[in-house]
């Protein structure tokens, strides 16, 4: 399954335009998904009064039964613009990819989490997250704007530790801002993504980190992609 960005419309020039929703795509195999081979999609409806929901990602998922057809269920967190800066909310869907075109979703604004990001410094846009669960915690790594909404020379990463057992974050967590070093002394950094997978040589697992230095704030020859990565 990958859930993703989808842009509604092409501008003028080219590029995406509003309305923007996220959608989901069920691949059965590596081999679907290297060939494109789509075996099924959906687009969740739009959420707020403003046309921008983007960033997705999952919290859970997992594979059930309805109606004797095999479907996913999950509850995924996406970001979307309320007016003033992009902020975060999640969604439960059930029914996912049913062939009886049952999927429904019910989002809502994480409002307490949205605070107590804000609350860390995060007082601009507060965009994309991704999910580690370890054996003794779960954490969120959240990309948050000092600033502004467009200033792209203040974002920054903040790790949420969740205080309850829920999969999705709830405010009832701690937050503190990481210090992101790199050789050049880049300092804008976003677009946050976590995992645990299979190490190239089969030696074991490896802990995979990614984030996107912006051009705005990035050292000398380092805007793009920054990945660390720890051998477990």
């Amino acid at each position: 399954m990958i859930v993703h960005e989808q842009w509604q419309n092409v501008s003028g020039s080219g590029g995406s335009a509003a309305p923007c929703r996220f959608a989901y795509e069920l691949y059965y195999n590596w081999s679907d998904l290297f060939s494109g081979t789509v075996r099924a999609s959906w687009t969740a409806p739009q959420y707020g009064s403003t046309p921008l929901d983007g960033t997705p990602s999952v919290y859970n998922a997992s594979m059930a039964l309805s109606g004797g057809l095999y479907v996913v269920n999950g509850q995924y967190g996406f970001h979307f613009f309320d007016g003033t800066r992009d902020v975060n909310a999640v969604t439960t869907t059930v029914d996912l990819f049913s062939p009886a075109g049952t999927a429904t979703t019910s989002p809502s604004t994480a409002a307490a989490y949205n605070t107590v990001i804000t609350n860390a410094g995060a007082i601009g846009s507060i965009g994309q997250r991704d999910t580690l669960q370890t054996t003794s915690a779960r954490y969120n790594i959240q990309e948050g704007n000092l600033s502004g909404v467009s200033n792209f020379a203040d974002w920054r990463i903040f790790l949420y530790t969740f205080g309850d057992s829920l999969s999705y974050p709830t405010g009832n967590g701690t937050v503190q801002q990481l210090t992101i070093t790199t050789p050049n002394g880049s300092t804008s950094v976003g677009n946050p993504s976590v995992n645990v997978v299979e190490r190239p040589n089969g030696a074991g697992n490896a802990l995979v980190i990614s984030y996107m230095l912006f051009a705005e704030g990035a050292g000398p020859g380092e805007a793009g992609s920054l990945i660390y990565y720890y051998n477990i």
